[in-house]
């Protein structure tokens, strides 16, 4: 994994900075070290030519000493980047997360000898003391990923999505240079919002796509799936003539999700591969999964992505191109403004009774509901599966275009709430697109026959899973969950003996990693004894986590 490393020596401001730059995307890097300065940039920039263009620039160096000046101009990069620049002479320097936080740098500070600053989490890991943070924890029980700058090391911190450390002969502060707000919505019509939000998409995907044919790659890599979201970066690439695509997609066999992810990539002639997650095999590779994400959210919330990219070659192939929180981006989390924040709401397990020690300093930094969802369950739930993906490749999404998320949140909630924009824009621009099935259920636009068709199928596979359920109650069925879902983790595990071994033992195993921590460990039994698969994996991924990074 490329990543860079430094280590500052806070009394006598000696810096001392190291670097292991894999060769993808090379020239999007920067490692400079001299007499004077020490700059690193890690990932990649998809708007880099523009951005060095607009300042006249002849290379991203030079644009990293302007940020020595004029700091905040770190908001104008787009892409899964990390920076680190440091002024020998002045003992001073900074360190940048991407806005999205899918790209970031960890930290440890003990307050009165050094800075360990990295873009990787076990550079800075390894060299801290382990402490386990319990908050953390439980973070990780009730959300299913980190929802602060915590992680589960307490002496290792994370930078949060837009934020920077400011580095001085005082030790390190950590700064906003870029918030997404959702609290101002502008004076805007539907049709208006149709119109700018196809130019701003089709530039977001152009940026994508084009990075892989400026590196020479002779594939672009995309996720596919039944969803919106993927959809349509595969269908407005097509559109934008870019070829030799190969979409991947991983699902239950004869799944909905497999059924519709299939019927998109035939139609748009690619080349496809699926991957049937029937064996349900990844979830044995908890330890693997959870160094490869950090610790940072539920080890297997990307299923069998994590396997599929291992079986790829990636020597002619590009950036993995998803549509990571589209359905949220063009979409909305919530269905009206609110200025207050609802802890309580979008946590992934609902069996245990949720701390709030975090609460007013976590709440202060949103101005609405909006807000404290995006970014905590898009940005540290949804994509921590980015830094899985980082070890093969980048992984981007136009959806993370920060032009693109801009305009979208300055919309009002009401053009986006239930995919009203998203529907109309689809039915605009890209009518046939929004004629192939999908999982995304319709609510807005339909026509009375398709409402009929909706609330059919919505009917029949709502007395589908009942049967499932009444089979299962009167001895005809050894199981009541059904497979027609994405991640039917129930159907696996009650149909699944190999599974129901694997959870059980590997929690028997490592309870003891807690037995110094008995509340705790009380709530990991407690949800490993869930009726629910996802709060049992929940509670093997926490364990895994202690395993990984503290106790080995």
């Amino acid at each position: 994994m490329s990543c860079w490393t430094i280590t500052i020596d806070v009394k006598k401001g000696h810096c001392i900075a190291t670097h292991t730059y894999s060769d993808r995307f090379d020239a999007d890097k920067v490692f400079v070290e001299n007499e004077n300065e020490v700059i690193a940039l890690d990932g990649v920039v998809l708007n880099k030519n523009e951005i060095l263009q607009k300042h006249g620039l002849s290379n991203l160096s030079d644009f990293c000493r302007l940020l020595d000046e004029k700091p905040y101009l770190a908001k104008e990069l787009i892409g899964p980047f990390t920076i680190f620049i440091y002024n020998k002479r002045e003992y001073k320097g900074r360190a940048y997360s991407n806005q999205t936080g899918d790209a970031t740098v960890f930290y440890s500070y003990d307050n009165s000898e050094k800075i360990v600053l990295s873009n990787s989490f076990l550079k800075v890991n390894e060299t801290a003391s382990k402490a386990l943070d319990t908050l953390a924890c439980h973070q990780l029980l009730t959300y299913g990923f980190l929802i602060d700058d915590r992680t589960i090391n307490k002496n290792v911190k994370r930078l949060q999505a837009g934020k920077m450390i400011e580095i001085g002969s005082e030790g390190l502060g950590v700064k906003t240079y870029h918030r997404f707000k959702y609290n101002n919505p502008i004076d805007i019509t539907l049709e208006e919002a149709i119109e700018t939000l196809d130019v701003k998409f089709r530039k977001a995907v152009k940026r994508c796509f084009d990075k892989d044919l400026e590196y020479g790659y002779k594939h672009h890599l995309v996720d596919i799936s039944a969803g919106l979201d993927s959809r349509m970066v595969n269908w407005v690439a097509n559109d934008l003539g870019y070829k030799h695509v190969i979409n991947i997609s991983y699902s239950q066999s004869g799944s909905t999700e497999s059924k519709y992810s299939t019927m998109l990539a035939h139609r748009l002639k690619n080349v496809f591969y699926q991957r049937s997650l029937d064996d349900a095999s990844f979830l044995y590779d908890v330890e693997n999964m959870v160094c490869a994400e950090n610790g940072l959210a539920y080890y297997c919330g990307i299923t069998g992505g994590f396997q599929f990219l291992n079986l790829i070659d990636f020597d002619d192939i590009g950036l993995e191109h998803t549509g990571q929180i589209g359905d949220v981006v063009i979409g909305s989390f919530v269905k009206e403004q609110s200025g207050k924040v609802d802890i309580d709401n979008k946590r992934t397990s609902s069996s245990l009774t949720l701390r709030k020690e975090w609460f007013d300093e976590v709440a202060n930094e949103c101005d609405c509901q909006e807000e404290f969802l995006i970014y905590s369950r898009a940005f540290q739930g949804a994509l921590s599966t980015h830094y899985m993906r980082s070890h093969y490749t980048y992984a981007v999404s136009p959806f993370l275009d920060v032009d693109l998320m801009e305009f979208c949140a300055s919309l009002p909630v009401a053009l986006r709430c239930r995919h009203l924009l998203y529907w109309a824009w689809i039915d605009k621009k890209y009518p046939e697109a929004g004629r192939i099935p999908s999982s995304r259920v319709r609510l807005v636009n339909l026509s009375p026959a398709a409402k009929i068709k909706m609330l059919s199928d919505r009917l029949l596979g709502r007395l589908q899973r009942d049967l499932q359920k009444l089979k299962n109650k009167v001895g005809i069925s050894t199981y009541a969950a059904t497979a027609d879902n994405m991640n039917p983790h129930d159907y696996w595990y009650q149909t699944n003996e190999q599974v129901r071994h694997f959870i059980s033992n590997y929690i028997d195993e490592h309870i003891a990693l807690l037995a110094s921590e008995k509340e705790l460990q009380a709530d990991v039994l407690q949800l490993s004894s869930s009726s629910r698969c996802l709060d049992k994996l929940m509670a093997v991924s926490l364990l895994a986590t202690i395993n990984v990074f503290i106790k080995k």
